[in-house]
């Protein structure tokens, strides 16, 4: 466990529009969105203290991962542009090599999923090529679960594994009836991945909130993932 004074290294932040109101249109959303993550900032230059209503206020590196994927892909690549240079595409949103090509040209980071990284592996070796041939020129993250998923990754010679999102830590309504793996079991998923990408930097994902964040902090996690509580402020702003 840490025991220095926990702080946030890295906060992402996961859009979900479904969230909000499907029949919300994708400008109004895209504005939100913004104005969401521009007031995250803002607490980020102007909180000195960590007080309860601005937890998520203290973070060197912030990043938004856009997971609205069931948007057609220029839509997405647009909400993308709207979002601004804290934007990790999801590879979810990528079905042929042309969009690959293009998401290759305009991002810095793709998140892949572990399951998505098999599928391709098993089903889209086009794709997979592809991206095997480009991601030395792009930071690519990930998604534990579980020893499985360590164990893909740790056979795959990525040459730039940014962050990992180890989840779920807590039970959340996305993964409902799922109790959560814990912090403990997380952070020995974590050190596992390190050993072989001794780099890679852990985030917390799945039911973190103001009460619980903290620790995650305690031990090895670089920092957490938040969609519930974003989505809560992106809905603040419509």
């Amino acid at each position: 466990m840490k025991s220095d004074n926990p702080t946030i290294d890295t906060l992402v932040l996961i859009t979900n529009r479904q969230l909000l109101n499907d029949d919300i249109s994708l400008d109004l959303y895209g504005q939100a969105l913004s104005r969401g993550i521009e007031k995250i900032k803002q607490n980020d230059k102007a909180v000195d203290d960590l007080e309860e209503g601005n937890w998520m206020g203290k973070f060197p590196h912030l990043y938004t991962l856009c997971r609205d994927t069931d948007l057609p892909f220029e839509e997405y690549l647009q909400l993308c542009d709207t979002i601004g240079s804290t934007v990790v595409y999801h590879g979810k949103g990528i079905t042929n090599r042309e969009q690959l090509r293009i998401v290759l040209e305009k991002a810095k980071r793709i998140h892949m999923p572990s399951n998505l990284l098999r599928y391709w592996q098993s089903e889209q070796q086009e794709l997979w090529n592809t991206l095997q041939q480009q991601w030395a020129h792009v930071a690519l993250w990930s998604t534990i679960h579980d020893e499985e998923d360590v164990q893909l990754l740790t056979s795959l010679p990525i040459p730039n594994l940014e962050c990992v999102l180890i989840s779920p830590i807590f039970s959340t309504v996305c993964k409902e009836g799922h109790p959560g793996i814990g912090v403990s079991r997380g952070e020995i998923l974590l050190q596992q991945i390190q050993n072989h990408y001794p780099y890679v930097k852990g985030i917390a994902l799945g039911g973190i909130h103001k009460n619980n964040y903290i620790e995650c902090l305690l031990h090895t996690f670089n920092g957490v993932a938040i969609m519930s509580d974003f989505m809560k402020q992106v809905h603040s702003n419509i």
